[in-house]
């Protein structure tokens, strides 16, 4: 195997797990949709203001009704 084959085999895997790792909802993913609180089931904007360097580096939301916070998914965090 040449050079050339070795890289774009190389690219091809990490294509592919960055795709599987966005299918299943790892923190590498990205979410279009807009999710409603779980808590309050207010609902949430699509553009945030990041309340936490949590929030700025991997998304998420902090719901204006009672304050809990989501991750990117709309997964409540636990602190």
């Amino acid at each position: 195997m040449d050079a050339i084959s070795a890289f774009f085999l190389a690219i091809s895997i990490a294509a592919a797990v960055w795709l599987l790792l966005a299918i299943y909802e790892s923190i590498w993913g990205i979410n279009l949709a807009s999710p409603s609180c779980p808590e309050c089931g207010s609902e949430l904007d699509a553009i945030t203001e990041p309340t936490s360097i949590r929030q700025l580096i991997w998304g998420g939301w902090t719901c204006r009704d009672c304050g809990c916070e989501l991750d990117k998914w709309g997964w409540p965090i636990s602190n």
